[in-house]
């Protein structure tokens, strides 16, 4: 049981994760989830030239932390989601 700090240190740097809610039409009743361990500002940044989600869809909702996973699953009736690093 004996840790060492190599792993105490991988723990409190551990990347929260970004979760983002979007649809790919403005008139889709879909909605997708992405899930990324990129900081939030590479997420919705809009000049990226391959962005993690496409420019041309709609961002519903965007959060930081993995509790926000179950709650827009269900908010969104989500059944699975999409996990990018």
């Amino acid at each position: 049981m004996c840790t060492t700090v190599l792993e105490i240190k991988a723990q409190e740097y551990k990347r929260t994760p970004v979760v983002v809610v979007y649809k790919k039409s403005t008139r889709s009743t879909v909605h997708y989830m992405a899930v990324t361990t990129e900081t939030l500002d590479v997420v919705i940044d809009l000049k990226k030239k391959k962005p993690i989600i496409d420019h041309k869809y709609e961002m519903i909702e965007v959060g930081v932390g993995e509790s926000f996973i179950k709650i827009w699953m269900k908010k969104f009736k989500i059944k699975k989601f999409d996990f990018f690093e």
